[in-house]
């Protein structure tokens, strides 16, 4: 098993850097290098291959003899959008990539220049990387790094590793950086909670995800829908119908209108415990008052029937969706389970007559 550091021995030497940050004075805005432009516009089209990226990042990184340099947060950019990239025929792995162009970025960058040094800016693009390639451990390495440079972290970097660990699964280490971070002074917001809430609501923690939402709102900072969807989530998943119901109306009390990912959660959540007529009345709700069902709340309610044996409302269903002219339904048979509910209610509907 590798070993992976712990956060104590990450803080603990960073006490020793230098709480002072360089400042580079302000220079006026330069025209960017045709590079970047051919860079970007490659990636959007999807036409970006690996060694097209080399070629033209090397283009733009600073050079000590170049009077007319890229600017630096030019070069951070490039990285963050070929981290945000979805993956195409010429490049299946953007985060991958944009990880190694800044180690080429890291091995240029001349020690006794500060305008060639990372800053926080990139070094919270390189821990969203890792977040994306699913490996928090290297996030939480570049993340001790920033702390020994003496410019961060800042409430980004918090979140990016919180949500990396959260989604992993290892919500403890979730849990002791978001007390980290109350002690460091970097004030939680929203997306923090969210995060940390979500991560342990997946892992059926609803003890805890109350106890985050406590501190949450005693902090001043309001939910949203996301808070109260990871709720619902999280009770109907741990077999806690009834408190996926006080969540829905409480959320509903607070004057959240619910949008379409909290109904379809709690359609789940009641049809996950054969609430069947509950969920249907959550449904017609939907219909008549908004918001518009979409593909994912017609399957789960279809599911919900075929559990029960109601094929008749099955059929009714099916109707209503053709009535409705439901833009793109047939892509509800791209879903294999759902198709063949569908085959099995009409085989039924056909041996019946």
């Amino acid at each position: 098993m590798s070993s992976r550091p712990r956060l104590s021995s990450i803080f603990a030497s960073s006490t020793t850097a230098s709480t002072t940050t360089t400042t580079v004075a302000a220079s006026p805005a330069r025209p960017l290098p045709p590079a970047y432009a051919a860079f970007q516009e490659r990636l959007r089209s999807g036409t970006l291959g690996p060694d097209d990226a080399r070629q033209l990042f090397d283009e733009l990184l600073l050079r000590r003899d170049d009077p007319a340099p890229a600017p630096s947060r030019a070069i951070s950019d490039i990285l963050a959008s070929l981290a945000r990239a979805p993956p195409s025929a010429a490049c299946s792995d953007g985060p991958a990539l944009a990880v190694e162009l800044f180690k080429r970025m890291d091995r240029w960058a001349c020690p006794h220049a500060a305008a060639d040094a990372p800053t926080i800016y990139t070094y919270n693009i390189l821990i969203d990387c890792y977040r994306r390639m699913h490996r928090p451990e290297l996030a939480l390495a570049v993340f001790g790094r920033l702390l020994r440079t003496g410019l961060g972290p800042d409430v980004c970097s918090y979140n990016t590793l919180i949500d990396g660990f959260s989604k992993e699964g290892e919500v403890d280490k979730a849990y002791e950086l978001f007390y980290k971070m109350i002690e460091q002074s970097v004030s939680p917001d929203v997306v923090t909670y969210n995060s940390l809430i979500d991560g342990l609501c997946k892992t059926k923690e609803m003890v805890k995800s109350e106890r985050v939402l406590e501190q949450m709102v005693d902090a001043g900072i309001r939910p949203n829908n996301k808070t109260y969807n990871s709720l619902i989530y999280g009770y109907s998943t741990a077999g806690m119908w009834k408190e996926s119901v006080r969540v829905f109306k409480e959320m509903s009390s607070s004057g959240l209108i619910p949008c379409v990912v909290n109904c379809n959660s709690f359609i789940h959540a009641l049809c996950r415990h054969n609430r069947i007529k509950e969920a249907k009345d959550i449904f017609d709700s939907m219909v008549l008052k908004g918001p518009k069902p979409n593909i994912i709340s017609y399957s789960t309610l279809l599911h919900g029937y075929a559990a029960e044996g109601c094929f008749a409302n099955m059929n009714s269903l099916v109707n209503l969706m053709v009535s409705k002219e439901l833009a793109g339904w047939m892509m509800l048979c791209t879903n294999s389970t759902t198709w063949l509910i569908l085959v099995y209610h009409r085989v039924r509907l056909f041996t019946a007559v």
